[in-house]
């Protein structure tokens, strides 16, 4: 494992493809972390804290949900690095919900379905 630290965000994909599993282990907050789009469209497994915010799009059929502790966390990563069959398959069906449901052409729709309902409630 390497901790890398910051990273320009133009270099990001070229690093989370060369990982084989990638971590979401937030503590806290109610929005979903833009990292977990990332994540998926990289195609890789998931692991992250059973919260809020990571549950508000995975679930376990696209990453391991862990309790918050450090303990099942680490756990969690293990198994992924021992069972690649189930990495693949997490990996798999993130990217294919990425291609499916969050990709570029359903955010447009869904930003002109904001602004049109934005505009129809300020009238």
């Amino acid at each position: 494992m390497t901790f890398l630290g910051r990273i320009d965000p133009h270099e990001t994909p070229h690093y989370l493809a060369a990982s084989d599993i990638l971590l979401s282990p937030r503590g806290a907050g109610a929005t979903t972390p833009i990292k977990i789009f990332d994540y998926m469209k990289a195609g890789r497994a998931i692991v992250a804290t059973n919260q809020v915010s990571n549950r508000t799009i995975l679930d376990e059929s696209l990453s391991l949900l862990t309790p918050q502790t450090p303990g099942h966390f680490a756990e969690a990563i293990l198994r992924l690095m021992h069972e690649p069959k189930l990495r693949d398959r997490l990996a798999t069906a993130g990217r294919k919900l990425v291609e499916e449901r969050y990709n570029y052409e359903c955010f447009k729709g869904w930003m002109k379905a904001g602004y049109n309902v934005m505009h129809c409630s300020s009238r």
